[in-house]
């Protein structure tokens, strides 16, 4: 009888660590330059940051890490000829005093196959998205935060 329930206690673990280990080996990454993920998680973001900037841009990336279905970006829009965009023109001209420039902190999910701009805050002066990871149940790695 011991050894049949320790044989059935035994495979209870085994499938258990199965279906958890997956959870534990995720791995923080940046996508580089070329990598379509990449690509893809820049175009979620763009239609939003272009309509608030009021012009068409490209991104200056200072974070882009990615775990699981989660993606956390840190960007600074510029235009399209690598020149700065005059926080007067955009949007934000009304706040431009209490913000610290135009860059965006979003946070990313993908559901289905697509992703999809969950959070976001544009020039905050302080850590704003530092809540995140315990609203959203990742790691605070994942937004460069200890």
């Amino acid at each position: 009888m011991q050894k049949t329930a320790f044989k059935a206690v035994s495979m209870l673990i085994v499938l258990a660590g199965l279906f958890v280990a997956p959870a534990f080996s995720q791995e923080i990454y940046t996508p580089q330059k070329g990598d379509p993920l990449r690509k893809q998680l820049l175009d979620t973001i763009r239609p939003r940051v272009q309509m608030e900037m009021r012009c068409k841009v490209k991104f200056v990336v200072s974070m882009m890490n990615v775990y699981g279905d989660w993606a956390f970006l840190v960007v600074t829009p510029q235009k399209t000829n690598g020149r700065k965009i005059n926080i007067r023109k955009t949007m934000f001209a009304s706040r431009a005093d209490m913000m610290d420039g135009l860059t965006n902190y979003s946070l990313l999910e993908r559901s289905n196959g697509r992703w999809s701009e969950v959070r976001y805050v544009v020039g905050p002066t302080d850590v704003a998205y530092d809540l995140w990871p315990t609203e959203y149940g990742i790691p605070r790695k994942l937004m460069g935060l200890n």
